[in-house]
C-alpha cells in the first residue's frame, strides 16, 4: 500500500521530441495520459482517477521537473521496498546532497539526513546502509534515520574520494573500497565495524588508475580489480585469492577502454567497457579463468558504450546491459545473442540496470529522468522517481488566452543555477534544452504579445531576460550602476506600448542599507530610470500587481520590511503607468512579509505578518482602502510563518495560501475561514513559492517541484469591468460601453436581447438616441453563446 505522500500512478517520460516511451502494455494509464487528462484546457468535466487508498481522493498531480541522473542504486536484501540511490557522480565529480532514500518501493524519495556528496551506495547483507563520497563513508544501522561517518584518514590532507564498495552477499569477510582521486587510486580492505583499514592496492605499474573492484561471492578471499593506464595504452585486471596478500595480473584479450563495471557472475567475471580517449572499443567481456583472459560477449561500438551489467543469479543465461545510446540489451543465452533496446528503450541513455533477485524486478536509470522499474524483465517500465532530485520551482507563468504555453524558473543544485523551462502542453512535459543564461531567476512573466520575461541575478549581476516569439533569447538593456549593489525581483508591463517596470532593491555599497526601488522604461527596455525609492528600513519591492480598467491601469507594489518588531512594509500605488507612486489613503498597517493576489474583477487580497500574527486583508476598490477578513494565524516559525504564496480568483470567494512548511489552506468564503488543502500533496517541509491559476487548474511552485490541481480553476477569458457612460450632443445621446478582456468578437446585450456582434476593441457606442425619458437599460457584454459574460450594468 502506498503512503499518503506522493500518491500517484507511474510517472510518464516524454522526451523533447514528444514521444512517449517506456510505456508497457501492462500499464492501465500512462503518466502522460494522466497529466494530459488532468490539464486538458478549459474542460470542466475532467474525469480523474482515484489516487488514494480506499475512498480517499487526491486531485494533486506532480509535474516535475526532475533532474535525476542516477549513478548508483541499492536495494535492501531484507526489505526490497527499501531503496538507496545517488545522483550524478558518474564522472566521479560529486555534487552536494545527492543521496536519496525510498521506503515504499520508489513511490517517493527523500534526502538522506546527512549532507555530504555521494558517489556510491550499497546495502550490506544485514540491511545496513553505506553511502560513499568525499573523505568519508556514511553508515546507518536503522534504515537511514541516523548516520555515522567513517574514514581512513579523516584529518589528513589527502582528499579521498571513496568511489565504490563491494562485499560478499553472505556477510562473510571485509568491505572492499575503491578510493583515490585521479590519477591516484587505492584499494582498501575495511573491517565491517570500520575498526581496521588496510591498504591492499595491487602492485600495478606506475600510471595505472583503478576503475572498478569486484568481490567474488563463490570463493572467499577472491577479489578482482580493473585498471587502465593513464597513458591510454593498456587495460588490465588484477586478481587476488588471499584477501589482497598477493596479486596476479590478467586481462589478456581486453582492448583499451574505460572500465565501467566489473561483476562476478557465479564463477564467471564480467567486465563492461566504454570508449576511452581516442579508442572506439566498448562492449561486454567475460572471463572463465578467474580474470586471466577475456572474450567478447557483446562487441558494442563507439555509439553504444556499456555503462553497467546485471544478471539473474538464479539463471546464468539471463543478462542485461545498460548502454549509453542504444537502451537496454537483453540476452537469455548467457550472452551469445542479444535483443536490443528492449521495453522501448532503443536510442536512449541508460545509466544503469539492476536486477533484484528477491522480486525478479529490473530497475533502470534513464538519462536525467530518474528510475524506472519493470515487472517483466524489461518488457515494460513505469517510473519511480517522485522527489528524486525534484528541482525547486521558484515561479510559474502562462500566456494569457493560451494557458497551455507555460514557463517556469527551476533551481538546480547539481548545476548551481536556475533553468528557464518551457512547456507547450500545460506542464505535461518540459523542454530542458530551450533555456538561456546561467543565473538565478526570481520571476517569470509573459507580456500581452506572448514574449517571456525573467528577472535573473547573481551576487554581482542583474539582468532582465527576454524570449522573443521567434525563440531567440536576449538581455533587455537594464544596466546596473557599477557603484551599486542590488537585485531585481519582479517585472511587469505598462498600459502604454513599450513600458516595462522592474522592482527590487538598490544598495550603494555593502555598508549602507538596502533601498527598495522600482525602475521604469518607456522604450521596451532600452533606457531606464528609478521612479521609486522605498523606506531605508525595508528590504525590497517583492511584488508588482497590475489592475486593468477600461480607461486606465493601476499598479500595486508590495514593499517588504526587515524589522519584525517595528515593521515598515507597505503598499504603494501608481495610476499613471508607473511614473509616480503613493501610499493609499487607507492602506494596511505596517507589516513584515507579505503576498498579493487579484481576482478577475480586480479585488485584491494581501496576506501579511502584522504584530507576529499572519492576517488576511482585502480591498474592493483597487487597493485604495483595506480591511481585514475574519481569519488570522500565528506567525511563528514552527507554525509555518511566513506565508509565502497567495492565489485568488476563479470560483467566487476562493483563496489559496501556502507557507514555508509546504502547508496549503483554502477558503471558499473570501478569506473568513480556511481549511487544509494538502490531501495527497507531498510537501512536508517544502516551501510553497508561488501559486498560479489558469483555466486548466491551480499550479503550485514549490521547493519540491511543480504540482497541479484541476479542482481550482480560473474562469474562461471573458469581458470584465464593464462601464457605461452617456455621450450627449444636440439633445441626443449615445451610450458608450467600455470593458476589458473577452474573445476576439463579442455580443452586446441590452435588456436581455442581443443588439450587436462586434469585433472586440474593448469599446462600443450605440446609435443616436432621443434624450427624452428617464428609463434605463441593462447592458451586458458576452463571448459568443452567452456562456462567458461581464457583469450587468444598468444605465
Amino acid at each position: 500500500m502506498q503512503s499518503s505522500l506522493f500518491r500517484r500512478i507511474p510517472t510518464f517520460l516524454v522526451l523533447a521530441a514528444g514521444t512517449a516511451l517506456l510505456l508497457g502494455p501492462t500499464q492501465a494509464a500512462s503518466e502522460t495520459e494522466r497529466r494530459s487528462r488532468s490539464i486538458e484546457q478549459a474542460t470542466p468535466a475532467v474525469e480523474l482517477p482515484v489516487l488514494g487508498d480506499g475512498d480517499s481522493y487526491s486531485p494533486w498531480v506532480y509535474l516535475g521537473p526532475d533532474y535525476a541522473p542516477v549513478s548508483a542504486l541499492a536495494v535492501s536484501p531484507q526489505n526490497p521496498e527499501a531503496l538507496l540511490a545517488s545522483i550524478d557522480g558518474l564522472d566521479e565529480i560529486p555534487v552536494a546532497y545527492t543521496a536519496y532514500l525510498s521506503v515504499n518501493d520508489g513511490e517517493e524519495w527523500t534526502h538522506t539526513p546527512f549532507r555530504a556528496p555521494t558517489l556510491h551506495v550499497a546495502y550490506t547483507p544485514q540491511g545496513n546502509l553505506l553511502a560513499l563520497g568525499v573523505r568519508r563513508v556514511e553508515y546507518s544501522e536503522d534504515g537511514g534515520q541516523t548516520w555515522s561517518s567513517h574514514s581512513m584518514d579523516p584529518i589528513g590532507s589527502f582528499m579521498y574520494h571513496y568511489s565504490q564498495v563491494d562485499f560478499r552477499d553472505d556477510g562473510q569477510g571485509d568491505l572492499w573500497i575503491r578510493t583515490g582521486r585521479f590519477p591516484e587510486s587505492e584499494v582498501l580492505r575495511v573491517a565491517q565495524d570500520f575498526s581496521e583499514w588496510n591498504d591492499v592496492t595491487p602492485p600495478m605499474p606506475e600510471g595505472f588508475y583503478i576503475h572498478r573492484i569486484a568481490v567474488s561471492h563463490q570463493e572467499l578471499g577472491t577479489v578482482a580489480v580493473a585498471a587502465t593506464s593513464n597513458s591510454g595504452q593498456q587495460t588490465r585486471v588484477w586478481i587476488t585469492t588471499d584477501d589482497g596478500a598477493t596479486w596476479t595480473m590478467g586481462g589478456s584479450g581486453l582492448p583499451l577502454g574505460n572500465v565501467s563495471d566489473l561483476k562476478w557472475q557465479n564463477g564467471r567475471l564480467l567486465l563492461a567497457m566504454g570508449p576511452r580517449c581516442c579508442s572506439s572499443h566498448s562492449g561486454l567481456f567475460a572471463s572463465n579463468d578467474v580474470g586471466l583472459t577475456f572474450q567478447a560477449l557483446w562487441a558494442g561500438s563507439s555509439h553504444a558504450p556499456v555503462n553497467t551489467v546485471t544478471f539473474d543469479p538464479d539463471d546464468d543465461r539471463r543478462l542485461w546491459i545498460a548502454t549509453e545510446y542504444e537502451g537496454i540489451h537483453y540476452s537469455d543465452d548467457a550472452g551469445l545473442t542479444w535483443a536490443a533496446g528492449i521495453g522501448g528503450t532503443f536510442g536512449l541513455q541508460i545509466r544503469l540496470v539492476h536486477f533484484d533477485p528477491a522480486t525478479s524486478r529490473l530497475w533502470a536509470a534513464l538519462g536525467n529522468d530518474g528510475l524506472f522499474v519493470s515487472e517483466d524483465g524489461g518488457g515494460s517500465f513505469e517510473r519511480r522517481s517522485v522527489g528524486l532530485n525534484a528541482l525547486p520551482v521558484t515561479d510559474i507563468a502562462s500566456v494569457a488566452g493560451a494557458p497551455h504555453r507555460m514557463a517556469m524558473s527551476a533551481e538546480s543544485t547539481t548545476i548551481g543555477r536556475s533553468r528557464l523551462l518551457l512547456s507547450q502542453d500545460g506542464g505535461v512535459s518540459w523542454d530542458f534544452k530551450d533555456h538561456a543564461y546561467e543565473l538565478w531567476a526570481s520571476r517569470v512573466r509573459y507580456d500581452a504579445s506572448g514574449r517571456l520575461h525573467a528577472t535573473m541575478h547573481t551576487l554581482s549581476r542583474n539582468v532582465l531576460i527576454r524570449r522573443e516569439l521567434d525563440g531567440s533569447w536576449s538581455e533587455v538593456g537594464f544596466e546596473w550602476p557599477s557603484d551599486e549593489l542590488g537585485k531585481v525581483v519582479d517585472v511587469h508591463f505598462g498600459q502604454e506600448p513599450g513600458v516595462l517596470l522592474l522592482a527590487g532593491y538598490r544598495q550603494s555599497n555593502s555598508q549602507h542599507p538596502r533601498m527598495p526601488a522600482i525602475w521604469r522604461s518607456g522604450d521596451d527596455g532600452l533606457r531606464w530610470e528609478a521612479v521609486l525609492e522605498g523606506d531605508s528600513e525595508s528590504v525590497q519591492i517583492d511584488h508588482l500587481v497590475k489592475l486593468s480598467y477600461p480607461r486606465f491601469t493601476r499598479f500595486i507594489a508590495l514593499e517588504r520590511s526587515n524589522r519584525p518588531l517595528s515593521p515598515t512594509g507597505r503598499i504603494v500605488l501608481s495610476n499613471d503607468d508607473g511614473r509616480t507612486w503613493d501610499e493609499p489613503a487607507a492602506g494596511p498597517p505596517p507589516f513584515v512579509h507579505g503576498a498579493l493576489c487579484q481576482t478577475e474583477d480586480n479585488e485584491l487580497y494581501l496576506i501579511a505578518d502584522v504584530s507576529q500574527t499572519t492576517k488576511l486583508f482585502s480591498s474592493s476598490d483597487g487597493g485604495v482602502s483595506w480591511v481585514t477578513t475574519g481569519w488570522s494565524h500565528p506567525n511563528s516559525w514552527q507554525d509555518g510563518g511566513p506565508y509565502t504564496a497567495l492565489q485568488c480568483g476563479g470560483e467566487p470567494g476562493s483563496i489559496v495560501v501556502g507557507n514555508r512548511l509546504g502547508e496549503m489552506l483554502r477558503s471558499l468564503d473570501a478569506g473568513e475561514t480556511f481549511q487544509p488543502f494538502n490531501q495527497g500533496l507531498g510537501l512536508v517541509g517544502d516551501q510553497v513559492n508561488a501559486l498560479r491559476t489558469t483555466e486548466a487548474g491551480l499550479y503550485a511552485a514549490t521547493v519540491n517541484g511543480l504540482w497541479f490541481n484541476p479542482d481550482v480553476r480560473s474562469g474562461p477569458e471573458k469581458p470584465r469591468m464593464l462601464e457605461a457612460t452617456t455621450l450627449r450632443s444636440h439633445m441626443r445621446s449615445r451610450v458608450e460601453l467600455a470593458w476589458i478582456g473577452g474573445a476576439s468578437s463579442v455580443d452586446i446585450w441590452k435588456d436581455g436581447a442581443r443588439v450587436a456582434t462586434v469585433e472586440n476593441a474593448g469599446q462600443f457606442r450605440t446609435t443616436l438616441l432621443n434624450l427624452g425619458g428617464s428609463g434605463t437599460s441593462a447592458w451586458t457584454v458576452c463571448n459568443a453563446g452567452r456562456q462567458s459574460c461581464s457583469s450587468t450594468v444598468t444605465h
